[in-house]
């Protein structure tokens, strides 16, 4: 199974954190506590990675995330 890296890099004004935490929820296999983590570390200006099971699922995640105002740095399939 191909694995895809999905490295978020930093947001613009506007960063809809909540949606974002949300989102991380629908499109990964995260916990709550997790998904809020990752969104407060994006927040205080860290890269963050995730990690999904599927290209569709990466693809669905990426739109969302731009829509709340995420910098996407880098796409990866893991083979």
């Amino acid at each position: 199974m191909n694995k895809v890296k999905v490295v978020f890099g930093g947001w613009e004004e506007g960063f809809a954190g909540i949606s974002l935490t949300k989102a991380l929820l629908k499109f990964s296999e995260m916990r709550f506590r997790d998904a809020k983590i990752n969104t407060d570390l994006l927040l205080d200006g860290k890269r963050i990675e995730i990690w999904l099971k599927e290209r569709g699922s990466a693809e669905r995640l990426i739109k969302e995330a731009r829509s709340c105002g995420v910098q996407i740095a880098e796409i990866q399939n893991i083979h």
